[in-house]
């Protein structure tokens, strides 16, 4: 684990409502209220160091990397099972260096917008200096 990342995941900030029989259906699947987009991740890294690093913050639901082997750059994804544990995630491990690379971690996008959004573009700016906070 890294130095500074919780024992333990900090208690929830606003309790959830008792689900009332109403189901969002297959939007579960475009939810990302819970996921990370990992960037900048050293080309040996792989599936399971990625989760040894990350589990420490709380149960992870969906953990992946993708290696380019063109570019010999890797990036990840991982799906918490709280948006507490991801938001201390986020906040421990943003900017940190692992093995000699400084991790780039940002609230995923989703894959398939919703409607009325095809008109949005969405742009990632990574490696930026650490003075740069918005």
């Amino acid at each position: 684990g890294f130095p500074g990342a919780p024992a333990a995941a900090a208690p929830p900030l606003e309790q959830q409502q008792p689900d009332e029989g109403t189901s969002s259906g297959d939007a579960e699947e475009d939810d990302v209220s819970n996921t990370l987009y990992v960037g900048n991740l050293h080309p040996s890294v792989d599936q399971p160091t990625l989760d040894g690093i990350c589990s420490v913050f709380g149960t992870l639901d969906v953990c992946k990397v993708i290696q380019k082997k063109s570019t010999g750059t890797s990036y990840g994804f991982l799906k918490f099972a709280s948006r507490d544990s991801a938001t201390a995630a986020l906040q421990t491990l943003n900017g940190r260096v692992y093995m000699g690379q400084e991790l780039r971690v940002h609230w995923a996008l989703p894959h398939r917008h919703k409607e009325g959004t095809s008109h949005l573009h969405h742009l990632f700016v990574g490696d930026l200096g650490s003075d740069v906070t918005e």
